[in-house]
């Protein structure tokens, strides 16, 4: 049962991280995070959609207001990076690979 926003948090990470949603119920059990099947995330993560928008309006804000004052925590600078792989179709094709930073909060 997901009885709290945190569990559903939780649950949610782990399900974005590259989970499947049979994996996702399998380990919150393991870890004794929850009891859920995997329909019942589903249809909970499809109706989650204001608390996640919510959510991350309320991380938006404070990075907003945190960024107008000059102040970030730690008093540290940081950096967003990403790298991904890009392959062309095909026992042939080409592979890419594309790495990223931004600095926030320029974002450049």
């Amino acid at each position: 049962m997901v009885g709290d926003a945190e569990t559903l948090l939780r649950l949610l990470l782990m399900h974005g991280s590259g989970l499947s949603l049979e994996q996702t119920v399998l380990r919150a059990q393991e870890q004794r995070i929850g009891k859920i099947s995997a329909v019942a995330l589903f249809k909970r993560l499809r109706s989650s959609e204001a608390f996640l928008r919510s959510l991350a309006l309320g991380v938006l804000e404070q990075v907003q207001r945190r960024s107008e004052q000059g102040q970030w925590p730690g008093g540290y600078r940081y950096r967003i990076i990403d790298a991904t792989i890009v392959k062309e179709l095909g026992a042939t094709g080409s592979s890419w690979r594309i790495h990223y930073s931004l600095r926030l909060p320029d974002l450049y």
